[in-house]
């Protein structure tokens, strides 16, 4: 039951604002399942009002039961009323793009952000999957994460997105220990060329991890000074984050 449930709502993942809707051989393909399989599935969410279908050109979009879930989810553990202007201070700090992303299976989603004034920048979109391996909103999140589950994503095939893609598990760990150790994450060039970026957890009141924050640039404006305010400006807006859910943001920050 729990794999045909972990199947149904995998599927939800693949709907995005680039791509919000799908046929069923399209789904199936990009789920990697039989299309009687994929239909079944699709029914089931549809059943509960996270899937819709048009009649006409039978389509299939995301249901309005995942509004009503956001709501419970705001209504009772706030934080979009609090995140725009805290990443918008960061991204007039920094001059660069900032975000805020959540867990989604086994990666995550950005769920808000700030973009750049800077013609050069580096873009993240609303929904676009992030690996947990080799951004640092990643490893920022598997820095606070259980060691059952950081052992599930990085025991698998990784895939490589650039010459500078770490997916050799030892020294995915040491980075994760050294992520944790200093409070931050920083990945150059591990999923962008030419892109960089630093990041902080945020915890729930809980003390769960929670999510990311993050402020992502081009390499050519990363100077030391950059370096040091993206860092300070994560973790304020981290810790922010967490103080709005009730948390407390317990990670000192270590020289680097």
């Amino acid at each position: 039951m729990s794999t045909t449930l972990d199947k149904a709502l995998s599927l939800l993942n693949h709907f995005s604002i680039q791509q919000p809707e799908f046929g069923l051989s399209e789904i199936a393909r990009q789920a990697n399942q039989d299309k009687a399989t994929t239909r079944r599935l699709l029914l089931a969410l549809m059943r509960n009002g996270m899937v819709e279908q048009n009649p006409e050109t039978r389509v299939y979009t995301l249901g309005a039961e995942l509004l009503r879930l956001a709501h419970v989810r705001e209504s009772t553990v706030p934080i979009q009323t609090t995140i725009k202007p805290i990443l918008e201070q960061i991204a007039t700090k920094t001059g660069e793009t900032t975000h805020f992303s959540v867990l989604s299976g086994t990666h995550l989603v950005t769920v808000h952000r700030v973009e750049s004034s800077h013609s050069l920048r580096v873009s993240v979109n609303y929904g676009d999957a992030l690996p947990l391996h080799c951004t640092a909103s990643g490893l920022a999140y598997l820095a606070h994460e259980t060691e059952e589950f950081v052992e599930s994503i990085i025991s698998k095939p990784l895939t490589t997105y650039t010459g500078a893609t770490i997916t050799d598990a030892e020294k995915l760990k040491q980075q994760i220990r050294q992520t944790r150790k200093r409070g931050f994450a920083h990945v150059i060039h591990g999923f962008e060329d030419e892109a960089e970026g630093i990041a902080a957890a945020v915890f729930s009141r809980k003390g769960f991890v929670a999510g990311a924050v993050a402020v992502v640039a081009p390499s050519s404006r990363m100077t030391v000074k950059q370096k040091v305010i993206m860092r300070d400006s994560v973790i304020q807006a981290a810790t922010a984050l967490t103080r709005a859910q009730g948390g407390i943001w317990k990670r000192a920050v270590g020289d680097d």
